[in-house]
């Protein structure tokens, strides 16, 4: 049965840790691909190998102006895209 979130691509910010990683688990259940924006390489990576090719970590820090700009524009470059296409 597909999930709600199919053939959608989502960038999550703050997702490695608190409600960001219940958003990032929720949401992967839910069949989307994500992209983990967080400032934690260790958890951002641990979260992102726990929960599979549909999933790729980006380390941004909020706090700056433009972290989510260049987490977006992760999350639309063409090769992590196309690295993600057919998973799941």
């Amino acid at each position: 049965m597909p999930g709600r979130l199919d053939r959608k691509v989502a960038v999550i910010t703050g997702g490695t840790s608190g409600i960001g990683e219940a958003t990032a688990r929720m949401f992967v259940a839910e069949g989307a691909r994500i992209v983990i924006a967080g400032r934690s390489e260790q958890r951002g990576n641990a979260l992102s190998s726990e929960l599979g090719q549909q999933a790729v970590f980006f380390r941004a820090d909020g706090r700056h102006r433009g972290a989510a700009l260049g987490a977006a524009g992760a999350g639309t470059h063409r090769e992590l895209l196309g690295s993600m296409r057919g998973r799941g």
